[in-house]
C-alpha cells in the first residue's frame, strides 16, 4: 500500500531494546524457506506484549497463520523478498520484530522502500499488511530476528501520518 503512514507520535525503531542475551531458541526444527533461508513458527513468546507495548499497541489479537516466528538468513546474498502479508477483514497485521544476531553486512529491514538501521538487541515495528517490506541481502555472517505478530482492528478513521523516528530505550 504505497499511501500508507506511520501513527501520529509512533517511533519506528527502539534501539537497545532487550539484549540478545536474553533471547532463548524456542524448541522445534527449523523450516527451509526460499534460498538461505529458514523459519521456526512458535505460539507462546516470552516478551511479545512487551515488544507491542514499547509502540503503544495494546490491544492485539492473536495472528492466525503464523503467530510467531524465528527467521534465519544463513547464506549469504540471502533476503526476505518484498511483500505485504494478507490479513482478516477489518483487521491489520502488525509485527514487531527484535534483531538478535546480525552479519557484518545487511540483513537490515526495508519498510516502504526505506533502509531502517537496526542493530541486535534493537525492537522495530512493521505494519505487515499495510506497508512493503523485505531485508537486504546479507553477506559474512547469519541473521536471526523473533518477529512477534497480531492483529489490531482497523479503525473506521483509519488515517496515519508518518513518522520515521528512533526512540532510545530508557
Amino acid at each position: 500500500m504505497e499511501n500508507f503512514q506511520m501513527p501520529s507520535g509512533m517511533h519506528r525503531v527502539v534501539k537497545n531494546w532487550k539484549s540478545p542475551k536474553f533471547f532463548a531458541m524456542p524448541a522445534g526444527a527449523f523450516v527451509p524457506n526460499t534460498f538461505g533461508r529458514e523459519y521456526k513458527s512458535f505460539r507462546e513468546a516470552a516478551f511479545r506484549e512487551e515488544a507491542f507495548a514499547r509502540f503503544g499497541l495494546t490491544e492485539l489479537f492473536d495472528e492466525p497463520s503464523n503467530p510467531n516466528f524465528i527467521g534465519h538468513h544463513y547464506l549469504d546474498g540471502a533476503f526476505t523478498h518484498e511483500h505485504i502479508d494478507l490479513t482478516p477483514k477489518g483487521f491489520m497485521h502488525v509485527r514487531a520484530n527484535w534483531m538478535i544476531q546480525k552479519p557484518p553486512v545487511g540483513g537490515n529491514p526495508i519498510l516502504d522502500g526505506v533502509t531502517v538501521e537496526v542493530s541486535p538487541g534493537d525492537l522495530w515495528i512493521c505494519f505487515a499488511s499495510e506497508e512493503r517490506h523485505a531485508s537486504e541481502p546479507i553477506a559474512g555472517g547469519e541473521r536471526f530476528i523473533c518477529s512477534f505478530g497480531a492483529l489490531l482492528k482497523r479503525p473506521k478513521d483509519f488515517s496515519l501520518q508518518r513518522c520515521f523516528s528512533v526512540l532510545p530505550c530508557e
